[in-house]
């Protein structure tokens, strides 16, 4: 994933505050050089908020919640 890519899918957060980080299987395939089939992303703040802002940016994107005892969510689209 380019850098340019990675901060157009962060930009919608910044409105929100706090810090966003990117995590998991995206990280490890970026490092390695190969394809980034999908990104997960750990903010501080509000992630219910994130990803309804998220989908907000993203026209025809969808999300819902993963869990709530993690209070993670799935933004598609």
């Amino acid at each position: 994933m380019s850098e340019a890519a990675l901060a157009a899918l962060i930009e919608p957060l910044v409105p929100l505050g706090g810090d966003a980080w990117m995590v998991g299987g995206g990280v490890r395939d970026a490092l390695l050089g190969r394809p980034v089939a999908d990104v997960d992303v750990a903010i501080a703040g509000d992630a219910a908020a994130a990803a309804a802002q998220l989908a907000r940016a993203n026209p025809g994107a969808t999300r819902f919640r993963l869990s709530s005892e993690f209070g993670s969510w799935r933004i598609q689209g």
